[in-house]
């Protein structure tokens, strides 16, 4: 659908006539004529409605802007604006009649005031919801992402002069609102903090599940690889009492791969779940598998028995994943690696993966690594489904040189690296592919497969 940064809310009380009153006013006083422009409405109920408009294209650059709305309808109808930047998928302000909180970072600032009593955790239309009384209200960004009706207000160019609010007949238009940066005095400053869960709740838990999963399924590939660990850690914050919904999910008959991979790695995180993961590790997409692999290797001791039963399977992937796993923990071959994780500089390449670093940050960090350190690098391609993995183990085979190529080979026992085509170079002690050449194979292997496909 795309992403919508701005949205606007009035409560339930608002009738449907007043709601189209005010749309009219838009129409008649919006000086441009797009082809099409329409608001789309979020479900109603719960306390508030929540809509935002859009229209078909203005031309290059050419955007509808916040004020525009606020300031042709705002005597009409009593709203709540919401925003997020164009480059973020969290909310950046929450704008009431009485207050706006706007979120700056780890910091949400107050401008006005909140109301007494008020709560301070959570992401800002939480905070701003529950001051207003509506705990319970739909989000704002939930109901935008699932809208339900709209009000067409331009058609072929023309005003439309019988507005009428009707179940929505396609996607949202592409040109959207863009959000104006936030003003005015800042009252009262706090920490931004996560909303308090009770872990003895299911509904609360399997409420958090559900926001967490519709965020990640919402984001863009590369914001969702992005913020995966943190993501992660968000599902996993509210303690092992969350595991059985998240288990139950990757139990489920068709889940949506960016949850069931975000279950997976949570579950890790808790240090439950490993039965639940065989399967995954033994499925054909490589993201899956390798995020189930990396789950099972992370659980270690605690997925024995789960490994034990896989290799007893009558199903062979099953098996292949209960012996490959068993041998990681057992193997003699693989006891540099597990001797590995202890050796200080595994703590140092984790933290410098985690930070997401620039790539030519890597020769001069690695520049100072021990010999023993190529089992680290080792270590962390087989414990994590690690992002920077081709350009850790391009820095690893510049430093090590030949000594790292047995290193390569063991890791190439690892089903999920198999086909790692920069390993099997440096296993070989053969010169690795250079960038250009691996996406000139990654094209040309598509282009077979399609070929493939197309022959009767």
């Amino acid at each position: 659908m795309g992403k919508v940064d701005v949205v606007y809310g009035v409560p339930d009380t608002v009738s449907e006539a007043q709601l189209l009153a005010a749309f009219r006013v838009v129409t008649d006083n919006f000086d441009e004529s797009p082809t099409r422009m329409h608001v789309v409405l979020g479900p109603a109920g719960r306390g508030m409605r929540w809509f935002t408009f859009a229209c078909a294209s203005l031309g290059p650059g050419r955007v509808l802007m916040q004020d525009h709305f606020t300031e042709s309808i705002g005597d009409l109808l009593a709203m709540t604006v919401v925003s997020r930047s164009g480059y973020g998928t969290d909310l950046r302000s929450f704008e009431a009649a009485s207050f706006t909180l706007v979120r700056d970072g780890a910091a949400v600032h107050v401008r006005g005031a909140l109301p007494a009593g008020a709560r301070r955790d959570g992401d800002i239309d939480q905070i701003g919801l529950g001051a207003l009384g509506l705990d319970d209200a739909i989000r704002p960004l939930d109901a935008i992402e699932a809208p339900t009706h709209e009000v067409v207000l331009r058609a072929d160019r023309a005003r439309v002069t019988a507005l009428a609010i009707v179940p929505l007949a396609g996607p949202i238009l592409p040109t959207r609102v863009e959000a104006r940066e936030p003003y005015g005095t800042i009252g009262e400053s706090f920490a931004l903090a996560p909303r308090a869960i009770e872990a003895a709740d299911p509904a609360a838990l399997a409420a958090h599940f559900a926001a967490v999963s519709a965020r990640i399924e919402a984001m863009y590939v590369g914001m969702f690889e992005g913020r995966f660990a943190s993501e992660q850690h968000e599902l996993a914050r509210v303690g092992p009492g969350i595991a059985p919904l998240l288990e139950a999910a990757l139990a489920a008959p068709r889940p949506k791969p960016r949850t069931a991979r975000l279950a997976i790695a949570a579950l890790a995180e808790l240090g439950r779940g490993a039965a639940a993961m065989v399967p995954w590790a033994a499925k054909v997409s490589p993201l899956l598998s390798h995020t189930a692999y990396c789950g099972l290797v992370a659980l270690g001791e605690r997925a024995r028995a789960a490994l034990v039963a896989a290799r007893e399977s009558r199903k062979a992937a099953h098996r292949a994943v209960g012996e490959t796993l068993l041998a990681i923990l057992d193997g003699a071959e693989w006891e540099p690696v597990r001797a590995a994780r202890a050796h200080p500089f595994y703590a140092v390449l984790a933290d410098k993966l985690a930070s997401q670093p620039q790539e030519w940050t890597f020769p001069a960090f690695m520049a100072s690594a021990p010999p023993e350190a190529m089992w680290v690098v080792a270590a962390s391609l087989v414990d994590r489904h690690e992002r920077m993995r081709q350009v850790l183990i391009r820095v690893a085979n510049a430093h090590f040189g030949a000594a790292f190529g047995p290193v390569a080979d063991l890791v190439l026992r690892f089903p999920p690296l198999a086909d790692e085509v920069l390993l099997i170079a440096a296993a070989k002690g053969a010169p690795l592919p250079t960038e250009g050449e691996l996406i000139a194979a990654t094209i040309a292997a598509h282009r077979a497969k399609q070929d493939a496909k197309s022959r009767p």
